[in-house]
């Protein structure tokens, strides 16, 4: 038909196109000739706003000798392509039993170079090919129709085989991309409170800013017209921009070029599962007839999806729920285990108390009875034990203290002083240890004095902790310094020591229970590790915090923090 056309006419492209009972779309079944490839690559197009939508209002032949001119371009504003290459137009309707099925249209690269006779001679070519034109697109319908049936049988019966709907979701991808344009694909769960839906399945074309498998409310977004309504929707560019969407992230014209949008509802019996959202990059890509085909898909996998997504919440509400259950077991048992190791520091403390008191007293009387002790070996020996029964009495104390913490049972008495007498005193009891290592104990206060209220005898206890501690890692000859200061409400009091400092492992645990450091200075390890973690327990029981800031061979701070003011526990 072609070859008979051309030795009768003088054109340069040649199309012959159908188009649907509803008036909506156009199909190219033949073209030949000079491509227009704007219009070619879309083998569906739609015709609102087409010069062959005007064809199917006049129903009569259309001659047009410059499809570039403006003023042609105004009342057919889809000429524009290939309107400078192939300028002139002819078209006629292709007419079967009365009814207008497509048409044929012929272009040249020549400004007006189609007449009158052409076009009569176009309409007796399209009266020879309506029967051809109209039983190729029977078939092409049923061929489609056949293909469409067998895409979604095959597609429902994979969904079917399996509960975990994330092993079928790229045959999935590939049956949406062969029955509709798509260039993302997203199916969307509505969560179990109904306020929510979480992008679920993501494939194709990502959207910035825009977080795959997030939930998000769908309110006054055009899912929520989908879902509240249980319609499905076409949308465009225009459509979106015509509606207040920056707390959903749909300003897909300005993100991504995702210029056409399809919702449709998964539903499974009467129950809601959420929607299937198709976008291509195409404007207008999408037909009445897609809709059809992706709403028929949903409900093919609808059932399916919900059977997943119950499987998916019970396994996940299963797995919540041991997971819990393990952390009740682990709490229980921790705290079972602190109690038990609170019961048993508390007896062993009160068990060893008693005996300690009547060795400490009876080695004080036997040192009180000189002369009853035949030489000074025996004063040695008895120097020996009270020296080790001392240890004892400060171990079981910090033990005691330790246990009265972890059980809140430590009780606070809250009194006014002046913290400069405090740290006096302190410094005072402590002053044989310090000058029989022949160092210096410096002390610098703020100005005006601090007065605080606090309970005295836990914060002379932390000095005491602390100051020792600094003694005991600094050498000989070394300094240690006590700085107090007052910043509002809060009370600072550092302790610098000239010690050889620690590690950023050991800062890490010094204030751990039972952890002891090798002393540098002595070249032992001294005490029982507990004096640090003691005062770290009380410093918090009094509102405050000890921390620590040390380098390896530069010293040690210990820094003391309480508030001015103790909040006493009603």
């Amino acid at each position: 038909m072609n070859r008979v056309l051309a030795g009768l006419l003088k054109y340069d492209r040649l199309a012959i196109r159908t188009i649907d009972d509803d008036w909506d779309t156009a199909t190219n079944i033949f073209l030949s000739g000079e491509p227009i490839p704007s219009i070619d690559q879309h083998v569906d197009r739609t015709i609102a706003n087409d010069n062959s939508d005007q064809l199917s209002v006049l129903k009569a032949p259309l001659v047009i000798a410059d499809c570039s001119d403006s003023a042609v371009l105004a009342r057919y504003p889809n000429l524009k392509d290939g309107a400078a290459e192939l300028p002139s137009l002819a078209g006629v309707p292709l007419s079967y039993h009365g009814d207008t099925v497509g048409y044929m249209i012929i272009r040249s690269r020549k400004k007006g170079a189609f007449s009158d006779r052409d076009v009569e001679i176009l309409g007796l070519a399209a009266a020879h090919v309506v029967p051809t034109v109209v039983n190729a697109a029977q078939l092409a319908e049923l061929q489609r129709d056949v293909r469409e049936r067998t895409l979604l049988a095959d597609i429902g019966r994979s969904v079917s085989s399996t509960i975990d709907f994330s092993l079928v979701w790229d045959e999935f991808v590939r049956t949406v991309q062969s029955l509709v344009p798509c260039d993302r694909l997203v199916m969307a769960i509505v969560e179990e409170d109904g306020k929510y839906i979480e992008d679920r399945y993501i494939w194709g074309v990502p959207i910035p800013n825009w977080d795959d498998r997030q939930k998000h409310s769908f309110e006054g977004a055009p899912t929520e017209r989908v879902l509240v309504s249980r319609h499905s929707e076409i949308i465009s560019t225009e459509d979106f921009d015509q509606i207040s969407l920056e707390l959903t992230g749909y300003k897909l014209s300005e993100r991504t070029g995702l210029h056409s949008t399809m919702f449709v509802p998964l539903i499974a019996g009467d129950r809601l599962i959420g929607s299937l959202n198709v976008k291509a990059l195409r404007r207008d890509a999408y037909t009445k007839d897609d809709l059809a085909l992706l709403e028929r898909l949903a409900m093919q996998v609808g059932g399916s999806v919900a059977a997943a997504e119950l499987y998916t919440r019970t396994v996940r509400l299963a797995e919540e729920k041991e997971a819990r259950a393990e952390v009740e077991l682990r709490n229980k048992k921790l705290t079972e285990s602190n109690e038990s190791r609170t019961r048993f520091i508390s007896a062993i403390s009160h068990e060893l108390r008693t005996p300690l008191t009547s060795i400490i007293a009876f080695v004080d009387i036997l040192r009180r009875r000189k002369k009853d002790v035949s030489n000074e070996k025996n004063l040695q020996y008895l120097d020996v034990i009270r020296r080790n029964a001392e240890r004892l009495r400060v171990l079981i104390e910090d033990l005691l203290d330790l246990s009265s913490v972890e059980s809140e049972d430590l009780r606070l008495n809250g009194t006014e002083f002046n913290l400069q007498d405090a740290v006096a005193e302190v410094t005072m009891s402590l002053k044989p240890m310090i000058e029989a290592r022949a160092q210096r104990l410096e002390t610098e206060y703020a100005k005006p004095a601090i007065r605080l209220v606090t309970d005295r005898s836990r914060l002379d206890q932390i000095l005491i902790n602390l100051i020792t501690n600094a003694s005991k890692y600094s050498g000989d000859y070394k300094e240690i310094k006590i700085v107090a200061t007052q910043m509002n409400d809060t009370v600072r009091i550092a302790v610098t020591d000239q010690g050889d400092g620690m590690t950023e492992e050991e800062s890490a645990v010094i204030f751990d229970e039972f952890t002891r450091l090798d002393n540098v200075a002595t070249n032992s390890t001294s005490g029982q590790g507990l004096g640090l973690a003691v005062s770290q327990q009380l410093a918090r029981a009094l509102g405050g915090e000890v921390t620590v800031s040390s380098k390896k061979g530069k010293g040690s701070v210990f820094v003391l923090t309480i508030p001015a003011l103790l909040e006493m526990a009603a």
